[in-house]
């Protein structure tokens, strides 16, 4: 099974472009978006992920890979090569579902906001620049590689 090792980048704090000042937050801490949490967690809200049986192990993968990084306080996210295929078309062509009333509607471009989206480039470059070796002095060894047609993790070698 071929593995994509997704290098985990620092959080990015959100900056207003004409002043250079931090976004805030409701706590008035400066606004960020974190790798894992924000924004594949908001990749994973993609229609793309209930078109298919296949889609749905491949999210539940995805999903399985990033619990075991956060756990392991990861800086590799290491996914099968299909997986990593679908999330890659997930950050090229970002959607959700959007509900007015009882009627939904898929929304293209969410989450890359114009004056925004310079700012999340380092996000997306992990995504669409994985690696398909490990890179050297990571801890991907010691994580999972989840595969979509079985249940249990094989360590990744």
């Amino acid at each position: 099974m071929p593995i994509r090792y997704v290098e985990i980048p620092e959080d990015v704090v959100l900056k207003n472009r004409a002043t250079g000042e931090s976004y805030k937050d409701e706590k008035g801490n400066p606004e960020t978006v974190s790798f894992l949490t924000t924004f594949i967690g908001r990749l994973m809200d993609n229609p793309k992920w209930v078109e298919s049986y296949a889609n749905m192990k491949s999210a539940r993968a995805i999903d399985d890979a990033i619990a075991a990084a956060k756990s392991a306080d990861g800086k590799i996210l290491p996914l099968a090569e299909e997986d990593w295929q679908k999330l890659k078309e997930a950050v090229e062509d970002p959607k959700r579902m959007v509900y007015i009333g009882t009627t939904a509607q898929v929304q293209a471009g969410f989450g890359y906001h114009p004056s925004l989206a310079s700012q999340l480039v380092t996000l997306v470059a992990a995504v669409m620049e994985a690696k398909a070796t490990l890179p050297k002095e990571s801890n991907a060894k010691t994580l999972p590689v989840v595969k979509t047609d079985e249940k249990s993790a094989v360590a990744a070698s």
